[in-house]
């Protein structure tokens, strides 16, 4: 099997981080390497990260000051994939792929509804990264999104056919759902 990076900008605590974080100890769970990419390898999900994993520190402060160090990641560690999280990020990754110019399968995913981000988007920079994701996305291996909902509202925004998107559901982690269920819970709320 060859070596899978997962690509997300840190793990500050959010959605997105803890599901690529889930993602990441369940691959490497069943045997697969590991590298959990992170633009600046910090969060409070750090400390779930499976030893299995590797934790690559790109030490980036921002996000796009990441491109460079990405580039020189996938031309040394020559992942079979990257799989990128959240639109600023999945594009980085597509840029990065196309500067190294290597074959690496780049598959992005969309964790919230595009359009609506991009209206809402106030700096020319970040309405620039919902330009780039419609040029960039039909280059990518494959797309995901988190919901039916978001998966068409992401076909309508980048103009891409609806067999290119698929609609996966976030993972979820049942054997810390079942201890964290099992604590004490010491609180007066609950006495």
């Amino acid at each position: 099997m060859g070596r899978i990076a997962i690509f997300i900008p840190t793990l500050e605590g959010g959605g997105a981080e803890r599901v690529m974080a889930t993602l990441a100890n369940a691959m490497a769970m069943r045997g697969f390497e590991v590298d959990l990419v992170l633009a600046k390898a910090q969060g409070p999900f750090l400390k779930n990260i499976s030893p299995a994993v590797r934790v690559i520190d790109l030490r980036a402060g921002r996000v796009a000051w990441a491109l460079l160090p990405l580039v020189r990641y996938i031309r040394q560690a020559r992942p079979q994939a990257v799989l990128a999280a959240m639109t600023h990020a999945n594009v980085l990754a597509l840029l990065a792929q196309k500067i190294a110019r290597m074959p690496v399968r780049v598959v992005v995913s969309e964790r919230n509804t595009i359009s609506v981000n991009y209206r809402i988007a106030r700096s020319m920079t970040a309405r620039m990264v919902y330009i780039l994701a419609k040029w960039l996305y039909p280059s990518a291996y494959g797309i995901c999104a988190v919901s039916q909902a978001a998966a068409s509202d992401l076909v309508h925004f980048a103009g891409l056919p609806a067999e290119r998107v698929q609609a996966i559901l976030n993972p979820f982690d049942l054997l810390q759902i079942e201890r964290r269920a099992a604590e004490n819970i010491d609180h007066p709320w609950f006495a």
